[in-house]
């Protein structure tokens, strides 16, 4: 965060009596204090802080701008907004407020206005590398995933060492079936960051993908030594060790009982156990099926589950599809067409996703992901146990 100089004014005294000065904004050790109270992670108190100085300091870019980036971090989009605007009225050229505005656009999901405010940016700034990224990153999140390589492609000619580029790179790559591309991104971005566990694991899933499984779980054990609780990395290991053949069902059970018990605490645990499910009398209705997948597009799987679809007597049958990750192509509206109703589950947290999912009074669920993370793509629990009365999963290459 860069900070603005420190600025006084003269007001009017009285003959001898020394000139008085007033401060109009932050001085460098109020900035300081408040850049220390932001890494510390003491946001709550930060926000505050942030707060009191921009009642002391009303035109003051620093202290609205660290205002609206904390009430980002706590998730208050439309307040964050509000004070980030604030600050680009006293420095409306300052490139670093305008790629905050855009990132809280996009976390609000005014995807369009988020593209169009950084490509204004880079109009007055081509240059910036963090720019283009995050453009990359709303392009894909649109769909658009020509138009994001091209975005993080720019950034990697501008800042070469840009590991967060590598890897969003390296993400649209795999998402295009360019498996081998994507590999080389994402190990030039472990070149600049390799304690970063994301990292690890978002290369063993492609190693997965390319049927090297021995060096994919390589990478899955080299992403929990770095970060021991992500859960998406142990369903990922979970996931792959089942197509090994090397697992024993005793030493596979294990892994299982581990994955558990980092995803869930013993409230989670006891709760999911004690789920109980009453939907509707069979009576007189059809059964309700529900498709939970990642797979609705250029995929083996969507290639298998199109026809056994089109084959459901809806006479006694009803399908309600779950797709976890956007996918591009005619089968996306295939399987549209074929949905009494289509609820994307892709940005939801697994407890906001397995609510969605129970509304709907499923009899059945079927998920073709192995249990796959709504936000990240990634191989999790996905409550799909714990979302149907019955529960089926398949699980394919």
């Amino acid at each position: 965060m860069r900070t603005q100089p420190y600025c006084t004014r003269r007001l009017g005294r009285q003959v001898g009596q020394p000139p008085r000065l007033i401060q109009r904004t932050t001085s460098p050790a109020e900035q300081a204090a408040l850049i220390t109270m932001i890494q510390t992670g003491r946001l709550v108190e930060v926000a505050a802080a942030a707060r009191q100085l921009t009642q002391r300091y009303p035109h003051d870019t620093f202290a609205w701008k660290a205002y609206g980036i904390v009430l980002a971090k706590l998730q208050q989009g439309e307040a964050a907004l509000t004070a980030l605007q604030t600050a680009l009225t006293s420095n409306p050229h300052d490139p670093e407020i305008h790629n905050n505005v855009r990132g809280v656009l996009k976390d609000c999901g005014r995807l369009p206005d988020a593209e169009a405010s950084y490509r204004q940016a880079l109009e007055r700034k081509p240059d910036f590398a963090e720019a283009h990224c995050n453009l990359g990153i709303v392009l894909q999140d649109l769909g658009r995933l020509t138009e994001a390589e091209a975005s993080y492609r720019q950034a990697l000619a501008l800042k070469p060492e840009y590991a967060n580029a590598h890897t969003n790179l390296g993400n649209v790559l795999m998402n295009l079936g360019r498996l081998s591309e994507a590999e080389i991104s994402h190990r030039r971005a472990l070149e600049f960051k390799p304690d970063t566990s994301g990292i690890h694991n978002n290369l063993g899933n492609i190693l997965k993908d390319l049927n090297q499984l021995p060096e994919a779980l390589a990478c899955f054990r080299g992403a929990l030594e770095i970060q021991p609780d992500n859960q998406g990395v142990c369903s990922n290991l979970l996931f792959a060790l089942a197509y090994t053949g090397s697992c024993t069902q005793a030493s596979l059970r294990a892994e299982a009982r581990g994955w558990e018990l980092a995803i869930l605490n013993d409230t989670e645990r006891h709760t999911a156990h004690q789920r109980r499910f009453s939907p509707p009398p069979r009576l007189g209705r059809p059964l309700r099926i529900g498709l939970l997948s990642a797979e609705l597009g250029q995929h083996a799987v969507a290639y298998f589950l199109l026809p056994w679809l089109r084959a459901l007597d809806r006479t006694r049958a009803t399908l309600w599809i779950y797709p976890i990750k956007a996918r591009l192509g005619p089968q996306v509206a295939a399987f549209q067409e074929l949905a009494d109703g289509w609820t994307p589950l892709a940005g939801l947290s697994d407890t906001e996703a397995a609510a969605r999912i129970r509304a709907d009074q499923i009899d059945v669920l079927i998920d073709t992901s192995g249990g796959l993370d709504r936000r990240s793509g990634q191989h999790r629990s996905a409550n799909g146990p714990r979302s149907g009365p019955l529960y089926l999963e398949h699980r394919g290459g």
